[in-house]
């Protein structure tokens, strides 16, 4: 998804930063560029760095360098696709898996597994005495041996016949204990039988050799554990897009991105090592934090020295890297089937970020704005000499962007303080009734376009899918939609084309209901289009719930929504598993139901485009009388 930087009125507003919704960098501060407030340091900075060159080969450099950051998030953000797949598994009655007759082949799930909505249940055997059962066939019809291919375990030998050469009669000698569940071989017809439940499987290796789940049986009871492994990621990244803002206000942007990578370094390969399913989830939640970190400093550093002019496209194209991730992560699955090698893989890739302690620079924005003047502009000649251009001397400089005096109204308040104060601002978006109404709208658009999103994306599994070609696809749908949608939001505004795109989205979904599930490719191409429509109305709801918004709570509003968005992305591995367990389809109806809601509230919506923002509450309140 790209970050919501789409066109975010082009009416004098900078974004500091950018919402992270689970992939997207947060939000981080709006300043008013007009200028009467050329007292700001904010000012003199923009003003410098436009001498230095604030469109060049130096901003290309730049986002060359976040962009791989960002690619190497998609490895762990969406590598849960291929390392925390379910293939298909049976119980394990400890048999060998095919008797090889001479014109048939009768399997043992043939002979102890029961049938489930038209294929073998993944979770019940037929309660069997299998020396029995063996011992009843192997003598009476002369069964050969076969120990390469037939046998589990050196003690089970089992042998071949033609299932059509065993009488009916000879068949009820097998009855009782030895009874064998409801399918007809040949001339038998087994009678069915008592049955249990697993604690063993045999998992279908012919695409995946290993991965978490087969290693640690997360199916049936267990199935939950399975999303666990996703959602903690999730979590994770929601921790750090809310707290890694505030460390790289106070400790650098530079040094909050070094740390974030080694981290996810470090971290990304630990889990390829962690034997403890627990301390995995651990090691995949603060993994998730270190991803949120560097694609939310990344991109605020993007942001910070690049000109307002082109801060829409180099968000927008900052956000194409992230389906650019896709394909690349694609490729390593296709060519690493064992879980364990393939995280190590993709998490030793990602060290090519350590090359950014040579190459990625401080912001020159944090540093004025510190106090490190100096240091800023050694930054800026940097810029300026990769730009050719010239600059005036350094006392000159440093004059130019010098931190002014803080206004001591404005000092930092006590923790408790500051505590209440969010808690007050929280409560002004819902006290009126305007504000009301547009806030819960928004955040229910969050919530359901990150769910939506998400959930399209885990969901090649359910509707039997290729995961590596899902996920290739998928990759190059986001970024078509980041490239058009912009245009049409330009032309047809944020309320119709949200509407419009949501309902589209929900239409696709829902017709994955009315598709047989061996129609692969038809619900393949109605996933995609899905995700095509919700992708472009995830890039748009960033945008769109700033302008709906006061200036005076815009952070705090978009802030919320975003923690929304979060939520909606952590409940989508949990839907997507779960449900789908029921029924492969209950998550893309589920998708499309809320989907049509959203669509519908889209409509209490006013129009933004081309309006002026509201500055206060009671403009809110005035406009929509």
């Amino acid at each position: 998804m790209s970050p919501g930087v789409q066109v975010l009125r082009e009416e004098g507003l900078e974004i500091g930063g950018c919402y992270e919704g689970d992939r997207w960098p947060e939000e981080r501060v709006y300043t008013s560029l007009h200028k009467e407030s050329s007292s700001d340091v904010s000012s003199g900075i923009d003003a410098a760095l436009e001498l230095a060159g604030d469109s060049g080969r130096w901003q290309r450099h730049l986002f060359l360098i976040v962009g791989l950051g960002n690619i190497c998030v998609v490895f762990q953000t969406v590598g849960a696709v291929f390392i925390n797949a379910t293939p298909g598994h049976w119980c394990d009655v400890g048999l060998a898996q095919t008797f090889n007759g001479d014109n048939t082949n009768i399997t043992t799930m043939d002979l102890f597994i029961p049938r489930d909505n038209g294929g073998y249940s993944t979770c019940l055997y037929y309660k069997r005495n299998n020396t029995s059962v063996i011992n009843t066939i192997t003598p009476q019809y002369n069964l050969n041996d076969n120990k390469d291919e037939q046998l589990l375990s050196e003690e089970n030998k089992i042998g071949t016949k033609s299932a059509d050469k065993i009488s009916a009669d000879e068949g009820d000698n097998l009855g009782d204990d030895s009874a064998i569940g409801g399918i007809g071989i040949g001339k038998l017809s087994y009678p069915d039988g008592p049955t249990e439940r697993c604690n063993k499987w045999y998992f279908d290796r012919s695409t995946f050799d290993t991965t978490i789940v087969t290693e640690y049986n997360l199916v049936c009871d267990r199935r939950w554990l399975s999303s666990s492994v996703q959602v903690c990621y999730m979590l994770g990244f929601l921790v750090g897009s809310l707290i890694m803002g505030d460390i790289s206000d106070r400790f650098g942007r530079r040094r909050t991105s070094l740390f974030c990578s080694v981290s996810l370094v470090i971290l990304g390969c630990s889990c390829a090592f962690m034997q403890d399913f627990w301390g995995l989830l651990v090691l995949r939640f603060l993994l998730g934090l270190a991803g949120a970190g560097i694609s939310l400093v990344n991109f605020v550093l993007l942001l910070e020295v690049v000109s307002l002019k082109l801060r829409t496209s180099y968000g927008m194209l900052y956000g194409m890297t992230f389906g650019l991730g896709f394909p690349v992560l694609a490729a390593f699955a296709y060519c690493i089937r064992n879980w364990r090698h393939l995280q190590l893989a993709v998490s030793c890739s990602s060290a090519l970020m350590l090359a950014n302690f040579k190459l990625l620079p401080e912001s020159p924005r944090w540093l004025s704005t510190k106090g490190y003047q100096v240091e800023a502009v050694r930054v800026l000649r940097n810029i300026a000499k990769a730009n050719g251009r010239n600059l005036p001397p350094d006392h000159e400089m440093i004059k130019y962007i010098k931190k002014p005096k803080e206004d001591p109204d404005q000092s930092p308040k006590s923790f408790s303080a500051r505590c209440i104060n969010i808690l007050e601002v929280q409560f002004t978006l819902v006290r009126t009734p305007n504000m009301r109404r547009r806030c819960l709208v928004c955040f229910y658009m969050w919530f359901v376009a990150a769910m939506t999103y998400y959930g399209i994306t885990f969901s090649g599994g359910n509707i039997n899918a290729n995961l590596f070609v899902m996920t290739v696809a998928g990759g190059l749908v986001e970024i078509v939609a980041c490239s058009s949608s912009i245009p049409l939001v330009k032309r047809f505004g944020r309320r119709n084309i949200s509407c419009s795109f949501f309902t589209l989205s929900g239409i696709s979904c829902l017709l994955i209901l009315a598709v047989p599930r061996d129609h692969v490719y038809t619900n393949f191409v109605l996933m995609n289009v899905g995700k095509y429509f919700v992708s472009a109305v995830f890039g748009l709801a960033y945008m769109y719930s700033a302008e709906l918004v006061p200036t005076s709570v815009r952070n705090v509003a978009v802030g919320t929504s975003s923690m929304f968005g979060r939520v909606g992305s952590s409940s989508a591995p949990f839907i997507v598993d779960l449900m789908g367990g029921v029924h492969w389809a209950l998550p893309s109806t589920l998708f499309g139901v809320l989907a049509l809601i959203a669509a519908a509230l889209m409509l209490l919506l006013p129009e933004t485009q081309n309006t002026s923002l509201p500055e206060t509450v009671a403009d809110v309140e005035a406009a929509d009388k």
